[in-house]
């Protein structure tokens, strides 16, 4: 199993609003990502857990959960997307409320962390050709279409150094994501509009483990401890 954490800064208007943890787990056919966020500031103290379920080679959603606990409660939403019945089923529950709505599976459908994680897999694909914008892929979400618009390579400055990016704009939105342009094409800054403004994600920290090899990159580094006779314990860094 390939396991992935990154952690990520959240800020508005150059304010820190927050801070998120993504993990990435792939083994076989299935791929999962969880994102924890805790939000401060202008959207007060709440946090919000996201979980998805997709297919490792398609990125075709399989399950996708979030709940959102605020100061009123707590709120959870749920998809399915259950191929053998071919149906998709929601489920909004709200305290002692819930809700449910089922309809045909008619499409592969992403959500939102499958979305992002396809994006990756677009670079990682050589599907971006020689760094060109204009490229145009288009989504279906539940409830929506999102269309992808590459906008080619460019280098930004990040806690790991300067990176090279491939850039894509969403639309509805427009939302911009940048994945960086070398292994493990990890997503180095997002770019979202919320009710408050613009919302942006920048990758601080990333540890990438596969079985007992572990690889750590970022700005918080883990210091470096000896064993006894002076030896160097060794680690393999990007």
């Amino acid at each position: 199993m390939t396991v992935e954490t990154c952690s990520y800064t959240l800020s508005l208007g150059h304010k820190a609003v927050g801070s998120q943890l993504v993990r990435t787990a792939v083994s076989g056919h299935t791929t999962t990502i969880e994102a924890r966020a805790q939000f401060q500031g202008v959207f007060g103290q709440q946090s919000l857990t996201q979980t998805s379920q997709l297919h490792t080679r398609t990125c075709e959603s399989l399950r996708y959960h979030e709940e959102n606990d605020t100061k009123e409660g707590k709120r959870s939403f749920e998809v399915t997307f259950d191929a053998q019945s071919g149906l998709v089923t929601a489920t909004r529950q709200l305290g002692l409320q819930t809700e449910r709505a089922e309809t045909p599976l008619l499409r592969p459908y992403s959500d939102p962390l499958g979305l992002l994680h396809r994006l990756r897999g677009v670079v990682q694909n050589e599907k971006v050709q020689n760094g060109e914008a204009g490229a145009s892929l288009r989504v279906p979400l539940l409830g929506k279409d999102v269309v992808i618009t590459q906008l080619g390579e460019s280098e930004i400055e990040t806690a790991l150094g300067l990176r090279r990016v491939v850039g894509f704009v969403l639309n509805p939105g427009p939302g911009y994501v940048y994945v960086d342009a070398e292994p493990p094409y990890s997503l180095m800054r997002l770019v979202q509009p919320t009710q408050h403004g613009i919302v942006e994600a920048f990758l601080t920290r990333r540890v990438q483990e596969d079985g007992t090899l572990a690889k750590v990159s970022g700005a918080e580094r883990p210091a470096k401890r000896r064993r006894r006779g002076g030896r160097k314990r060794r680690r393999v860094e990007s």
